[in-house]
């Protein structure tokens, strides 16, 4: 199985919390069978997450630059397969906010990453979006996306 991580379940790789039991075993596949695919947004993005997580007392300054290593080394050495963001995913996000966004709090990183996965979807390079927003895991599969969502059993 490939997977496409959005932010919120990324982070669980590193700091512990609810779903990350499940996030770990999806690590913990033997890599020769599976590849998980992150944007380029999630770089920015993952950095912000761990630095809230500084600002809200969860963790303390050396548990984020622990986090920032590992996430750092999980990409060089390709346990992430980072995916360059095109014009196209721009579109589709766009297109996404149009017809979700009147009717349900679709972000704009947000529908970036869902039409990331979508894309990856629809040319077979990812068969599940791994996803812990529950707003975003819904929309997802309403775009017919298969979603493991960790927090859920």
């Amino acid at each position: 199985m490939n997977y496409y991580y959005d932010t919120s379940a990324l982070c669980q790789n590193y700091h512990t919390e609810a779903g990350s039991s499940k996030v770990a075993a999806l690590f913990s596949e033997p890599s020769a069978r599976h590849v998980i695919s992150i944007s380029r947004l999630t770089h920015l993005e993952i950095h912000s997450a761990f630095a809230l997580k500084v600002r809200t007392g969860e963790i303390v300054r050396p548990d984020f630059e622990l986090f920032r290593k590992h996430f750092r080394a999980d990409v060089s050495q390709r346990r992430l397969l980072v995916v360059r963001l095109l014009r196209r995913h721009f579109d589709a996000a766009e297109a996404l906010i149009v017809k979700h966004g009147t009717t349900a709090r679709l972000r704009s990183l947000d529908a970036i990453h869902l039409a990331v996965a979508m894309d990856l979807h629809q040319m077979k390079i990812v068969d599940d979006f791994v996803c812990a927003d529950s707003i975003l895991v819904q929309l997802a599969r309403s775009e017919q996306l298969t979603v493991i969502n960790p927090l859920e059993p």
